[in-house]
């Protein structure tokens, strides 16, 4: 079954929202501070003319964003989001018109505001009707962001991040490494370094000049920067230094990964050498896939990663 099919054939509302508002996070800065209006808790829909709002970080004139999910039928869609009755009549407007509305008593009060709304539906969509939706955002002057099927699986296919998300929502094996899979092999790494030496999971904290000079080295390092030699004789507590460096180092919410002498010694770049460590390590093992919402099954993303997409990460 195609990730198209399975994307369309998602029937619960409050499931498309949060999955569809985590690709829009990722996919542009601008989407990165909405909030969903439309699920409660629960991740069930409730009443409200819009599924999500956010306003876009320091922009200015100030420009905000709605959110309009739908897993309405293609047939139902044009009605779903473009629907305007007469007012008194009782009968639900469409998604793009209650939006514009928002937009509308947002000006009252901001009159240089801009707005964009942004629509979403797991279904393929005929251009007649993304041509009436341009339209009718024109008339308002909003601007519109219109997502079907197939750009949700495009992003979900080929961007690291919406890999990331894939593997979450559909337990597809990532290809590319994003930055969340970055961050967790970090915490794994962190967990196997304690284990390897015996390091106390919570030992006193006594940060040495050394650990301080570190961590100042590499956040004034510049691209292309990796190497920082941290030499000293046995039992000078080099082991300690780097792990308390590596704990800093990811309570910044950055990555840190260890590799091992054998790892560094076959590899020609520090990407294979990355590779090398995740895949000859327990890393593997500890990390957990993803079917549907649930985890537990496991699989190992970094058997399809390319080395290309290691050399992105540390570049």
């Amino acid at each position: 079954m195609s990730l198209e099919t399975r994307i369309s054939e998602i029937s619960d509302a409050g499931e498309f929202e949060s999955l569809s508002t985590e690709i829009l996070r990722q996919s542009d800065p601008k989407y990165s501070s909405v909030i969903q209006t439309g699920i409660n808790t629960e991740g069930k829909p409730i009443g409200d003319p819009v599924d999500g709002l956010g306003q876009v970080p320091d922009a200015d004139p100030p420009h905000f964003v709605f959110l309009e999910f739908t897993t309405t039928k293609k047939s139902g869609l044009e009605k779903k989001w473009l629907a305007d009755p007469d007012s008194g009549s009782g009968k639900t407007k469409g998604d793009l018109i209650k939006a514009a509305e928002q937009a509308e008593s947002i000006r009252e009060d901001i009159p240089d505001a801009d707005f964009t709304v942004v629509l979403v539906s797991n279904r393929v969509l005929d251009s007649s009707l993304v041509r009436a939706v341009y339209g009718t955002a024109n008339a308002f002057s909003i601007s519109v962001d219109v997502w079907d099927v197939h750009r949700i699986s495009e992003f979900l296919r080929t961007d690291p991040d919406g890999q990331y998300i894939r593997s979450e929502y559909f337990g597809i094996n990532e290809e590319r490494l994003s930055e969340p899979l970055l961050l967790e092999l970090s915490d794994d790494s962190l967990r196997s370094y304690e284990e390897s030496f015996q390091i106390p999971v919570d030992p006193p904290k006594v940060q040495r000049p050394e650990q301080s000079t570190i961590l100042e080295s590499v956040r004034n390092s510049g691209r292309g920067s990796y190497f920082i030699p941290v030499v000293g004789q046995s039992g000078f507590g080099k082991t300690v230094i780097c792990h308390q460096v590596m704990e800093e180092w990811r309570a910044e919410n950055k990555p840190a990964l260890r590799l091992d002498s054998e790892d560094v010694e076959g590899a020609k770049t520090l990407a294979q050498a990355i590779q090398s460590a995740v895949l000859n390590s327990d890393l593997i093992s500890c990390y957990h896939g993803v079917e549907g919402r649930s985890r537990g099954n496991r699989f190992c993303p970094w058997k399809s990663i390319s080395s290309t997409s290691l050399s992105s990460v540390v570049a």
